[in-house]
């Protein structure tokens, strides 16, 4: 969620920082005389930058400027958004204006501040000029002080300040643009831009958090409903390629239940201008026959519910037949089909992109000056991978917890007890449950754990892990808060743990065992690594390359949060370093750099060929798409530049997921 700039100086005022004087003014408000002299601003609130050259930012210097320029302010849109507010200002006394910032890279999984001499532009724009230094860095005040030639003790208690403000807050960017020094020599935060990390919610009352929109509407013709946000990227780009355009955005995400299901039929069927709807899923946490059963109730409960066209595969699909087979409703073979059928009632209203090109592109995350994250440092991790080594799970006694228990057990893995506090001394598919992880180790001397505890007790459950001496941690559980993942991270890797995940469907080796939810039956061995970011990507791969005779000999969902335990370049690593990988397939999504640094990677070290498919071609940048990670941002981080840049690299790339399948041969 991005604050407005009145929220966020709220929060900076809070935290001790150094604001301008002012206050928010709501259109029915009456102004009487200013609490400060004029010159005064006024600037719009709307969640955009730029707002200066738009009109939405004026110096005014009488009380009559200020009411004329306050309503023609409040009367203007902005790229859409018209203000519920403005924000009025003592005008500052300008002698410069800096850039600082403190931001999550989630590519390096640190916190790291951003400075430069110039402040007040687009930053973005002038990227050679920024310094980048690390969070934690000891002489990281003395650096920027030089830097901006101010006083350091007065830097450094704005620097605390916003220190203070980002980890309270779960901040995913704080951004001071500018910093403002004035005449007199004093330190102002004179704007500032917010993002708050959605995940974190559940512990932050003090925000007016805006009610989910699942459902991101995008002008065309045929409604997608998808679980995951990799699958509803792919369903839509693979639209977009048919030479149609998406109606919307949604992933359903895990565990979606009925009533949910019927109102994101009921909202799409409104949008204007659809005439389908294409549910695609592919079910992992999700399950068929729950799909099935909110199909049929929005068949009775929406009179005007446009055609649908449904193709659902995975978990408990031979349920869903019979419930939609008894209700009359027809299910498709494949994505091809609902498309095909779709465009029939259709007309085809966007520019197919089947041919990519390479282009030059922006592409490697700010940090030190040659950071790369395949540092000696890395420790080889193939053992605790490949090995069938003693497991337990956490969250066992819970409903996805018990159910991908027994289908892990039915995989052969290893699995000797559970762990769900208060429920120790129970037991559970023959398995005893207990209070702690130390208990259960000290008992079994299990050497992993699959985790599928709610997110607010995630970061917990895998500290608890960790220091009872776990080596090897597959996270499942969606929506952990990101500074809770950055902890976790330098955790895990200051005691040599392996963590997967979060928000990730595990591992799998086809014939051996898996720790996680991908379904044996889509699998079978063979000698093709598939490294992925989306679960239902990863499912859809897995099962069409096993139907096409190519047989797998590890299938690893790395997740698509913005903080990742595991990377694409650790999963390459270890797909190069494995004597039974003969070829790998890389599954990447819009957001980050990930995919661009592993590029980088197999450049230097992969000796293996490696195929493909950066998803969310079809999307608009500037807007984030399901899951926390999946977000056009800066420059390297859309579907278009990443793969432009992976082809420049040498990697056979693909535009839809139709294409990779068919790309992709027994080596």
């Amino acid at each position: 969620m991005q604050l407005l700039e009145y929220q966020a100086k709220s929060l900076l005022n809070g935290a001790g920082a150094v604001i301008p004087s002012g206050f928010v003014a709501r259109p029915k408000d009456t102004l009487g005389d200013l609490p400060f002299p004029f010159p005064a601003v006024i600037k719009s609130q709307v969640p955009i930058g730029g707002r200066g050259k738009l009109g939405g930012i004026k110096l005014v210097s009488s009380q009559e400027e200020l009411e004329t320029s306050r309503r023609e302010i409040e009367q203007l849109e902005i790229k859409g958004h018209l203000p519920s507010a403005v924000l009025i200002e003592q005008a500052l006394e300008i002698q410069r204006e800096l850039y600082l910032s403190l931001r999550v890279n989630r590519d390096l999984r640190r916190v790291e501040w951003l400075a430069s001499k110039d402040g007040g532009i687009e930053i973005e724009s002038h990227g050679e000029n920024v310094v980048v230094i690390p969070h934690g860095t000891e002489d990281a005040a003395e650096q920027l002080a030089k830097l901006f030639t101010v006083n350091q003790d007065e830097l450094t208690l704005i620097m605390g300040s916003l220190e203070r403000c980002l980890f309270d807050n779960d901040l995913l960017l704080l951004e001071i643009n500018p910093l403002v020094v004035t005449k007199t020599g004093d330190l102002v935060c004179a704007d500032a831009k917010i993002m708050v990390d959605d995940n974190a919610q559940f512990r932050h009352d003090n925000f007016d958090w805006p009610e989910p929109e699942n459902i991101k509407p995008l002008g065309g013709t045929i409604g997608v409903i998808a679980n995951g946000a990799g699958m509803a990227m792919s369903t839509m780009d693979t639209i977009f390629a048919a030479g149609a355009k998406p109606a919307n955005f949604l992933d359903i995400g895990g565990g979606t239940g009925e009533d949910v299901f019927v109102k994101n039929l009921r909202e799409i069927t409104q949008l204007p201008g659809v005439t389908s709807i294409i549910v695609n899923i592919f079910a992992g946490i999700t399950r068929c026959d729950d799909i099935a059963r909110g199909i049929i109730a929005a068949k009775s409960q929406i009179p005007n519910l446009v055609t649908l066209f449904i193709r659902l595969e995975g978990t408990n699909k031979h349920l869903a037949d019979e419930l939609l087979r008894e209700a009359g409703i027809e299910l498709q073979p494949d994505l091809r089909t609902c498309i095909k059928l779709a465009l029939e009632i259709s007309e085809p209203d966007a520019t197919p992109t089947k041919h990519l090109q390479p282009e030059r592109a922006l592409m490697h995350a700010q940090g030190e000056p040659g950071a790369k994250p395949w540092s000696a440092s890395m420790y080889t991790v193939s053992d605790k991978i490949f090995k069938n080594q003693p497991v337990i799970v956490q969250g066992i006694t819970g409903h996805h917890g018990a159910f991908h228990t027994e289908q892990m057990l039915k995989a052969g893995t290893n699995i000797v007890a559970g762990v769900t506090p208060g429920k120790g001394g129970a037991s559970i598919h023959g398995l005893p449950v207990y209070n702690s992880v130390k208990e259960t180790i000290d008992a079994h001397s299990a050497t992993a754990s699959v985790i599928f505890v709610p997110a607010k007790f995630a970061k917990s459950a895998m500290l608890e892990a960790i220091d009872a001496g776990i080596k090897l941690i597959v996270c499942i559980t969606e929506g952990i808060p990101v500074h809770d993942m950055l902890i976790v991270h330098q955790t895990a890797s200051a005691n040599n743990v392996t963590v997967i995940g979060p928000n990730c469907p595990g591992f799998i080796i086809p014939g051996s065992h898996k720790l996680g939810i991908i379904a044996s039956h889509i699998t079978a061995p063979g000698h093709t690594t598939i490294i992925s970011r989306s679960g239902t990507l990863t499912y859809e791969l897995a099962d069409a390359l096993t139907k096409k005779g190519i047989g797998e000999r590890l299938i690893l969902g790395i997740g698509g949060d913005p903080v990742q335990g595991m990377t694409f370049v650790e999963a390459l690593e270890i797909a190069e370093n494995d004597p039974e990988t003969n070829q790998i397939v890389m599954v990447g999504e819009i957001g980050g750099e990930g995919e661009n640094l592993a590029a980088d990677y197999i450049t230097e070290h992969v000796t293996k060929p490696v195929y493909g498919l950066v998803v969310g071609n079809s999307l608009p940048a500037g807007q984030t798409f399901g899951h926390a990670g999946a977000i056009v941002g800066s420059r390297g981080e859309s579907a278009a530049e990443k793969t432009a840049y992976m082809l420049e690299k040498g990697i056979k790339m693909s535009a839809t997921l139709d294409e990779l399948i068919e790309a992709i041969h027994d080596n």
